[in-house]
């Protein structure tokens, strides 16, 4: 390591205490996304939202929203037909993004 570069490592058992420590917190958070998430989503017969949830991994911190739905992918991103491209209806990703910063 050259004078210019600073590193810095954790332990990983310092990282898992830091991640504990700000647990309430961070399942605040994944239900609040969970939440979003339900509320963004487009529904026409409510199976889409009913498969959404959030997990939180506790050691590491990592929020995943999920929806198991089949089409789930296809509402997030859009898709092709042989006619035209259909326009996404995202409800995951601006649950994050609405979310980002809101617990600093």
């Amino acid at each position: 390591m050259d004078s210019t570069q600073v590193e810095v490592l954790l332990r990983p058992e310092f990282h898992r205490s830091l991640i504990r420590s700000v647990a309430p917190q961070m399942a605040q958070l994944r239900a609040d996304i969970e939440t979003d998430m339900i509320r963004l989503v487009e529904v026409d017969t409510g199976h889409l939202r009913d498969t959404i949830f959030c997990t939180l991994d506790v050691d590491t911190g990592e929020i995943v929203g999920v929806a198991t739905a089949d089409y789930a992918r296809k509402m997030e991103f859009g898709w092709p037909t042989p006619n035209k491209f259909v326009e996404p209806t995202p409800f995951v990703r601006p649950a994050f993004y609405k979310r980002r910063g809101a617990y600093r």
